[in-house]
């Protein structure tokens, strides 16, 4: 089945790294059926394991990890969010940080003062269709 115009999959679980792999299922689904590139879809599958990462190396075990991906005709947005466990702040240095810088474009980064963290970027890509 091929998808066709935008198309957004959001997931919620647990934040710890066992989930990742539903995460990453799902998400892999929409990236295959919206005929993105499978560069580009290898590209956005290690940044949201880096997102992840990174999320769940700063938060509690009873804390949740959403995770949103958007593919349009010529680009996937990817967004995950997660909450802070008490004063733990992000430290941008590390693999999971090259890997993003690399892997997607406009990496942005925003903390809330109520512990919410949101990692997103996007790739951009010439369509298959």
């Amino acid at each position: 089945m091929e998808i066709t115009g935008d198309v957004s999959v959001q997931v919620t679980a647990p934040a710890v790294a066992e989930q990742v792999g539903l995460v990453r299922h799902a998400i892999s689904g929409v990236l295959t059926d919206s005929a993105v590139p499978d560069s580009t879809a290898l590209d956005v599958l290690l940044a949201l394991d880096a997102m992840c990462s990174v999320v769940i190396a700063s938060s509690g075990e009873s804390r949740r990890l959403r995770c949103v991906c958007t593919v349009g005709d010529d680009c996937a947005e990817l967004q995950v969010t997660g909450h802070l466990l008490g004063d733990v702040a992000l430290v941008r240095r590390g693999y999971a940080w090259r890997l993003l810088d690399r892997a997607v474009e406009g990496l942005m980064v925003a903390t809330h003062d109520d512990g919410v963290v949101q990692l997103s970027g996007r790739k951009a890509y010439r369509s298959n269709r």
